[in-house]
């Protein structure tokens, strides 16, 4: 159906604002497909994603918004940095 996938490619910026339980998290990558009515946001290339002071690489990806599981494929790198006290 109309609108049901969207492909978007070049410099791609997901932002998911913060809510009052969530901080904003930001996905950065060349190429994104979207299932809307999955609710399922994939990529084969590679993205960074970052929140607050956490950041996740790699190649491949795939996100369930409905359930918030994230699937990274390949090469995936992670830095989390401990608060300032």
């Amino acid at each position: 159906q109309d609108g049901e996938e969207l492909f978007l490619y070049g410099n791609v910026l997901i932002v998911r604002e913060a809510g009052q339980d969530s901080l904003e998290k930001r996905m950065r990558t060349s190429f994104v497909h979207v299932v809307q009515g999955r609710s399922v946001i994939r990529t084969d290339r590679d993205i960074v994603i970052t929140e607050e002071d956490r950041v996740l690489s790699g190649r491949g990806m795939e996100y369930h918004n409905d359930t918030k599981e994230l699937f990274l494929r390949e090469r995936v790198r992670g830095r989390f940095e401990s608060k300032a006290k």
